[in-house]
């Protein structure tokens, strides 16, 4: 029942921090883009702490335009801080695991991914199925990898999942609801039939992504 009362919460919250606010393409890839800054500026000081490279796992649709705009940063340095999108969806609903994740790491081995042994995974987080199932699936595949957390939420909306920082957004539902995808739909049912496609699609027809490369890079 807790993931339920998270949604309604979400939603609730949303609605309060956007009434009389016109959220456009300009104010959400401003706010992406400054976002963007403070999580790899944060990711850069974690690793210096650690004394060793991360791997920062980006899940999904919503956190792939942060990913997007952090690549493009001038102080991205992948030799301390890689970035790797990684399509993966649970839809909220629990599964097994272990099965699930002997056939995603099929599909991370297809497509050669390799990550550090410090990973950390960035996603909304709403029930918190998805991201801790990732966590799983990647202690499965990673068995040595020490594997934390980082989250984007909507302005004014906590979550229970303990992870080492949460960032904000007042854009959060522009981001999760965008009707062109920039990555691939992932869920356990797609694993079996299709290949996984790390990365970014539809770049050049996606209005958001072309806002913020477009700033970013000029």
């Amino acid at each position: 029942m807790n993931f339920i009362f998270d949604g309604i919460k979400s939603i609730f919250f949303y609605v309060l921090a956007n009434v009389g606010m016109a959220i456009t393409l300009e104010n959400v890839s401003d706010d992406v883009i400054k976002i963007s800054t403070e999580i790899y500026t944060f990711l850069l000081l974690l690793a210096e702490s650690k004394k060793e490279t991360v791997s920062l796992v980006c899940v999904g649709q919503s956190p792939a335009y942060f990913a997007l705009a952090m690549l493009k940063l001038k102080l991205y340095r992948p030799e301390i801080v890689e970035i790797v999108v990684l399509p993966y969806s649970k839809k909220g609903a629990a599964g097994n695991i272990s099965k699930e994740s002997d056939i995603y790491k099929i599909r991370l081995d297809e497509a050669g991914v390799c990550l550090q042994h410090r990973i950390i995974i960035f996603d909304y987080i709403l029930s918190g199925v998805g991201i801790l199932s990732l966590k799983k699936t990647l202690e499965i595949c990673y068995p040595d990898a020490v594997i934390g957390l980082i989250s984007i939420n909507q302005s004014g909306c906590t979550h229970s999942i303990p992870v080492y920082k949460q960032f904000t957004t007042s854009c959060m539902s522009f981001l999760l609801y965008r009707k062109e995808r920039i990555v691939q739909h992932y869920t356990p049912l797609n694993f079996l039939e299709e290949k996984l496609q790390v990365g970014f699609i539809n770049l050049e027809t996606d209005e958001l992504a072309r806002v913020i490369l477009g700033k970013i890079c000029k």
